[in-house]
């Protein structure tokens, strides 16, 4: 019986998914302005959603806030199907670096809430920047999607 509830809870329960939404094409600075959509792709509301974000030099294996942070509050209630949209600026030292081609920033992250089972999700997620005009077809600077999981266990 146990198990035929945690199946009902997983399946029922809302997910939060993160996604940057600012285009190359859209703004003058990409990487200096980032808008991110968070979206409840399940089927129940999620309870009080923050988002804690942060850049770094490191890759994706590191400490995940080794980097200043700054939480931001989604909302209070998010709605199955809902989204929101947020607004993040990376410190100026990661800005120059990046310009510069001195080295690859990542963006490091993690959405918070609490589900209507009243259990506290997590997922993390990670964006690295990556700079155009490297390869032969000339492609802009962006941000580009290096994972994302879920930590069941929050």
């Amino acid at each position: 019986m146990a198990e035929q509830s945690k199946f009902a809870i997983s399946k029922e329960r809302a997910r939060i998914s993160v996604e940057i939404v600012t285009q190359p094409e859209e703004i003058d600075d990409p990487f200096w302005d980032i808008r991110f959509k968070v979206c409840n792709i399940g089927p129940t509301h999620a309870f009080e959603v923050k988002m804690t974000i942060g850049s770094t030099e490191n890759d994706k294996s590191s400490c995940l806030f080794a980097a200043p942070v700054e939480k931001i509050a989604i909302a209070p209630t998010l709605k199955s199907g809902e989204e929101r949209e947020t607004r993040y600026w990376p410190p100026l030292q990661d800005y120059v670096a990046a310009s510069e081609g001195k080295t690859v920033v990542y963006l490091l992250g993690s959405l918070e809430f609490e589900d209507v089972f009243g259990k506290q999700r997590v997922t993390i997620f990670t964006y690295r920047w990556r700079v155009g005009g490297l390869e032969k077809v000339k492609q802009p600077s962006r941000w580009e999607y290096v994972g994302e999981r879920e930590n069941l266990h929050a």
